[in-house]
């Protein structure tokens, strides 16, 4: 586990240039080891910029960022380790997947890791195992498989390299809602049973909803709002202001507060509105 801190951070394009654009400016944020946090915002907003720089992909215009205090930037050597500490996962990164077998593209990262061949196998394992890759596809082709199959691959080949903190970005993006349910349900498990720290990048509220414990909001740059999903999703005119939505059990229960049911503030999973009704109907108080 690992805590990410950013200190001013800030990133331009093209700078110096008529193309100047500035897509983050002074962001300081601190996210605890082992916190599951979501990152959202509309197209634009900073969010993917943001999180390429959690693990060097982009270097900042200004500012820093620290993993466990250590400035990431800092020389080209911590820059290079700093790829087996963070993994960061690519929306649509099955196009990624490009070696012969499953077995050799999860493995591909540990490989690059210089170790062992019996410690290759054990992480080759467990990451299959996380993602629910079932070892009978091993020694098959990637590009032979569903799509969900490959998706999950892909991650595998992250969760091989045992990062302290897992990143991902639009990880359902593109499944159907069964495969949307059983990565997410993967990933859930994977940062309980590992403790690690995880981004989840998402314009889906309800996933949000469903696993973050915190929510980070960006909006033109910047962070407009950061707290516990509780909290952020009872500012749903800010969120609409920006371009986002609610979760839908969160819209249902205001058109039912609307309606005059006692539905009560704060409710936004699934789960909490069905608990709710039910309290509601057996005439007791929420």
């Amino acid at each position: 586990m690992a805590e990410i801190r950013t200190e001013g951070l800030t990133h331009v394009y093209s700078a110096g240039t008529p193309f100047e654009q500035t897509a983050i400016e002074d962001v300081s944020l601190v996210i605890p080891a082992g916190q599951f946090a979501a990152v959202i915002g509309h197209t634009g907003s900073g969010k993917s910029t943001f999180i390429q720089h959690l693990d060097a992909l982009l270097q900042p215009t200004r500012g820093r960022v620290l993993l466990d205090g250590e400035d990431i930037n800092r020389d080209k050597h911590t820059r290079r380790d700093v790829k087996w500490k963070v993994g960061l996962v690519f929306q649509y990164p099955e196009y990624q997947l490009f070696e012969e077998t499953v077995r050799r593209d999860i493995a591909f990262g540990p490989r690059n890791m210089k170790l062992s061949d019996s410690e290759i196998d054990e992480r080759v394992r467990e990451a299959a195992r996380f993602t629910g890759v079932d070892e009978a596809l091993f020694e098959r082709s990637p590009l032979e498989l569903s799509g969900g199959q490959k998706r999950r691959i892909a991650i595998a080949g992250v969760i091989a390299m045992r990062p302290e903190v897992l990143i991902l970005d639009e990880p359902t993006a593109g499944l159907d809602p069964a495969g949307c349910a059983q990565l997410l349900d993967n990933i859930r498990r994977y940062r309980e049973e590992s403790g690690s720290t995880v981004l989840l990048v998402s314009h889906s509220m309800d996933e949000v909803a469903k696993l973050a414990e915190r929510i980070i909001v960006f909006d033109r740059g910047h962070v407009v709002l950061d707290g516990t999903p509780a909290e952020i999703f009872r500012q749903a005119a800010r969120l609409m202001e920006i371009g986002l939505s609610v979760p839908r059990a969160a819209e249902i229960a205001v058109a039912l507060r609307r309606r005059g049911l006692a539905v009560p503030e704060g409710v936004f999973t699934h789960e909490q509105l069905l608990s709710a009704l039910l309290t509601l109907r057996e005439g007791r108080p929420c």
